[in-house]
């Protein structure tokens, strides 16, 4: 298959992002390896710098040094509905290395990460009014973080691998590449809201200390396990700017996420199928609101689960890379108080819908989500109104449509509309009813761009 941005912006974060991821890394180096040093623009873009730097990442390389780096930008403008209209503007830039330690060190099987994240953004909620719905890069403050430092280890002939250090807990699990084919949150990168919005763990492009194991019985099969320390009062991404070059102490965690996941990637490359079951436990704190016959309380706890599947049911050759794909994954609550009870996320993506553009995809995602009833009378009494004027669901959909335009380089267009937007951080507002949205994301994944090839993760 050729170059893919979905798959090259996951290959060197292990987000997510996701993130997201998404996420943001980094190619896989497939592409760059490919292309020779011509000028000469390949099959389905309108032009290449040709690979300038493939001989001396191919060097760098050959001695187990990796280079990767990123930028997404995106333009949003809230043309109608939400809680005011207006447009604004996010970024996320990522640049990080990769080191093959069997090359450089003689040790078998072993990777070192280290990756860091610049992201600015105004706040999407002020203008949507959806907390849950929309840009992954949230602000409103500019943040330069450490988003990794990390050892990964293969051992048995690759069917454990182990990846620990300070990393992010959300981008192996409740995700497909394609996720990040989206610009709303509730997608990209932990496909439905529910996954992120439910629990304290932090969030790309943000690192804590953490472990994961992935045992691979068959080369079709796996089944993954992590343990990370969450941050005191969840994310704390929202306040906190150049996180990760002091704080690596425990003493601000205040519980542990531990998410499971086990996976099914069909060795059928013709019409492949991606399947996952998993779930998660956190066991930090939380408040759950008043209402107004119901005092509020701190309770600790919350247990959520999950499945997704991920098939190609189309291609115009079956033996091409051009292919129409389509994704399910819903998700629940199953024991603690959660803002985010049930959601699902449904959509399809065509990679290559035109022949003469393998390169591009149509991506169309929809979202569910349903409010916890404790939570959206809490809203309600915070507002004064009665609880029958608070939503009890919301739902948004996306459409968009990506250009490559060269190796490593993307325009995508998109609109979003959301119904119900859940304005968490705000006083309800009963005649928020809905939100469109429009804008468009420019993508920069360097390695595919300079010809640098890449070494990534071992998911």
């Amino acid at each position: 298959m050729g170059f893919s941005f979905a798959r090259s912006l996951r290959g060197a974060t292990a987000l997510s992002a996701a993130v997201l991821a998404g996420s943001l890394v980094l190619g896989t180096g497939t592409q760059a390896q490919a292309q020779g040093t011509s000028s000469e623009t390949p099959p389905g873009y309108l032009f290449t710098l040709g690979d300038p730097l493939k001989s001396t990442g191919q060097q760098l390389a050959d001695m187990g040094i990796y280079f990767n780096g990123a930028n997404v930008g995106v333009f949003y403008d809230n043309a109608s509905g939400g809680r005011q209209t207006g447009a604004w503007w996010t970024n996320d830039a990522s640049v990080g290395m990769d080191f093959d330690m069997t090359k450089l060190a003689g040790i078998p099987g072993a990777k070192a990460h280290i990756l860091f994240d610049d992201r600015a953004s105004a706040f999407p909620p002020k203008f949507t009014g959806s907390w849950w719905g929309i840009a992954a890069e949230y602000g409103s403050v500019e943040t330069f973080q450490l988003s990794e430092l990390s050892w990964e280890q293969s051992l048995f002939d690759d069917h454990l691998r182990l990846l620990f250090g300070r990393i992010g807990p959300l981008g192996d699990f409740s995700t497909f590449d394609v996720y990040c084919n989206f610009y709303s949150q509730g997608v990209c990168g932990n496909g439905p809201p529910g996954y992120y919005f439910n629990n304290s763990a932090v969030y790309n492009p943000m690192a804590t200390w953490g472990f994961r194991a992935s045992v691979k019985p068959t080369l079709s099969t796996y089944i993954r396990a992590g343990i990370y320390a969450n941050e005191a009062g969840g994310d704390p991404f929202y306040s906190t700017t150049n996180h990760g070059f002091t704080d690596w102490g425990l003493a601000h965690a205040n519980g542990v996420f531990v998410p499971f996941q086990i996976g099914y990637d069909s060795i059928d490359q013709n019409y492949p199928t991606h399947l996952f079951i998993g779930g998660y436990y956190d066991s930090s704190p939380y408040i759950v609101p008043a209402t107004a016959s119901q005092f509020s309380y701190m309770d600790r706890g919350r247990t959520d689960f999950y499945f997704g599947i991920e098939q190609t049911v189309y291609k115009p050759d079956p033996k091409g890379s051009r292919q129409l794909l389509m994704f399910f994954e819903p998700q629940w609550v199953v024991q603690g108080q959660a803002t985010i009870p049930v959601s699902f996320v449904v959509g399809a993506v065509f990679e290559g819908p035109f022949a003469s553009r393998p390169h591009d995809t149509f991506n169309v995602a929809f979202d569910w989500a349903a409010y916890n009833h404790r939570f959206a009378n809490a809203a309600a009494f915070d507002a004064g109104i009665p609880g029958s004027l608070v939503a009890q669901t919301e739902n948004w959909v996306e459409v968009s449509y990506s250009i490559a335009l060269a190796p490593g380089l993307a325009f995508q267009p998109f609109i979003q509309y959301f119904t119900n937007p859940d304005q968490v951080p705000f006083t309800y507002n009963p005649k928020v009813k809905d939100a469109f949205t429009v804008g468009f994301a420019t993508v920069v994944v360097l390695n595919g761009l300079l010809g640098l090839p890449g070494l990534g993760h071992s998911n």
